[in-house]
């Protein structure tokens, strides 16, 4: 009894517990275990239901991994589906777990919160590897999951913050290359920055320094910078391995722009929207969205302040830090300006666009924690400071408790009558449009946020496709057999509807539904 007692009082005392229990603790406050059970809503709800739409389809016709689709018919001439952005790995994987489970929008939820908690885990452990203090480490990585958007994405659809999350596993291997000098760690951590990199090329805004490490260390350039200890040992595997890496990349999305031109399809975006393409207008409106909208979705004002005088501080105490650290901020900072620059267009809708730069927030504040314990290490182990930490940490959980119930229950939730769609899918097919009918949904600006929902093929608002009796004419020659409208108002201010509107077959909960006829 004693020994099991002492066995309990030790599981206790372990920081990984400590860690866990934070993580779950601030998952229950945020409201995960009932957000998990949601289908798609809320803050760019248009890019869930891509995510979500591929799996499925995936799961209904196939799986076959090297031809996804969308519900969406805008590809060959607006008959099919076919499209692809990244890599579709965590679709496919969905899909597959579709067939055990059944195809549950918490299924995928699930499985993209488990590769977070998973990543969350990794960094937790390169921080305490980094500064050996488990106070700071969970301290820290407990503030990456207080961001808003982080908070909102990881038990979401979309692979932005799954893509995170395998760098920071990545990063965890390299950590113990580096103590172990083990190839197999090495081989593990560039395959997990390949599997980011296939996710979002975007996330690697810190795997692309390290190996500008590796070339200036190929090059004997670092040992001129003062470095003294090499951070690869095995120059010429880690070279192929990298090499490999970039490679694979590449011909991925090389693959994905073949792909989709050879369907017609525009719709993924494979390429850049730089600053320069757009007008002084379209800036200033950008600035002023993210100033007035997403900022103070990224982290609590408090966060980014602090950054800011970390930044400075680093910037003014720079020879005492560590010359590792000073390269990694110095660069992805150099990353993160780029990066603004070439998607510039991409931060005024899409909030998400700005998880690949919290990352750097990660290593200014590591890198100014290390700075600490080696030039004073009593403030780094002062306990006011980690008590005044911990009121911080509770003010931003706090905080992004409350900016997640307003993406649930606020106006960025404020989507009409289109989410009653969910529950119509076995009403639909009592009417007799078939689970393989083509239909028109509107109103939906979106390309598969409806068709999702009552999962039948078809087309949307989305290019103007159906704002003109000649345009839905076209349609119903392409196969479209039934229009679904979401909402009455429609059919007054589209007075071209009329002649598709003979033929009514039912209406419920403010849903219409027409039988199609030339």
């Amino acid at each position: 009894m004693k020994l099991l007692l002492n066995k309990c009082k030790l599981f206790f005392i372990i920081p990984n517990f400590w860690f866990f229990l934070l993580i779950i603790g601030m998952s229950i406050l945020y409201g995960y275990q009932k957000i998990v059970t949601l289908e798609p809503q809320s803050t760019h709800v248009w890019r869930q239901t891509d995510c979500t739409s591929i799996a499925k389809n995936y799961y209904q016709y196939g799986m076959d991994f090297k031809n996804p689709e969308i519900h969406f018919l805008g590809s060959d001439e607006k008959t099919s589906g076919y499209c692809v952005g990244e890599f579709p790995i965590i679709y496919y994987a969905v899909a597959g777990l579709y067939h055990v489970f059944g195809p549950y929008d918490f299924i995928f939820r699930l499985f993209n919160l488990l590769i977070f908690f998973l990543g969350l885990f990794a960094l937790f452990k390169v921080i305490s590897e980094v500064l050996g203090d488990y106070f700071w480490a969970i301290g820290i990585s407990a503030l990456f999951f207080c961001s808003p958007v982080i908070v909102f994405y990881a038990n979401n659809f979309l692979p932005n913050v799954a893509a995170i999350s395998l760098v920071f596993i990545a990063w965890y291997f390299f950590i113990r290359y580096n103590r172990s000098r083990s190839v197999l760690n090495l081989t593990l951590s560039i395959a997990f920055f390949t599997g980011a990199g296939l996710l979002k090329i975007t996330s690697l805004l810190s795997a692309i320094p390290l190996f500008g490490v590796l070339l200036l260390e190929a090059s004997s350039i670092i040992k001129y910078l003062g470095y003294k200890r090499a951070v690869f040992t095995h120059t010429k595997i880690s070279l192929g391995l990298f090499f490999s890496s970039a490679l694979i990349i590449y011909l991925w999305y090389q693959h994905a722009i073949l792909y989709n031109a050879s369907h017609d399809s525009v719709y993924f975006s494979t390429h850049t929207w730089p600053l320069w393409s757009l007008t002084d207008i379209e800036i200033n409106a950008i600035i002023n969205k993210v100033n007035i909208i997403w900022m103070q979705e990224y982290w609590h004002s408090s966060v980014l302040f602090l950054l800011s005088i970390l930044l400075i501080t680093a910037v003014w105490k720079w020879r005492h830090f560590n010359l590792f650290f000073r390269y990694m901020i110095f660069t992805m900072m150099l990353g993160v300006i780029a990066y603004i620059l070439l998607w510039f267009m991409a931060f005024g809708n899409h909030d998400y666009y700005v998880i690949d730069i919290l990352v750097w927030g990660i290593f200014i504040l590591v890198a100014f924690m290390d700075y600490f314990k080696q030039k004073h290490p009593k403030w780094f182990k002062y306990k006011g400071l980690k008590i005044l930490f911990t009121l911080f940490l509770a003010l931003n959980i706090a905080y992004a408790k409350n900016k997640i119930e307003l993406r649930y229950g606020g106006w960025m939730n404020n989507l009409g009558n289109i989410s009653v769609l969910n529950q119509m899918g076995e009403y639909l097919e009592s009417l007799g449009v078939g689970k393989n009918d083509k239909v028109i949904s509107i109103p939906d600006p979106s390309p598969n946020h409806s068709l999702y929902l009552i999962n039948r093929k078809g087309w949307t608002d989305l290019y103007g496709w159906t704002d003109s009796k000649e345009k839905i004419e076209k349609l119903i020659h392409l196969g479209a057999t039934h229009l679904i409208i979401n909402d009455e108002n429609v059919l007054k201010e589209r007075p071209y509807l009329k002649e598709f509107t003979q033929q009514e077959l039912g209406n419920k909960n403010g849903v219409f539904v027409y039988k199609l006829n030339l």
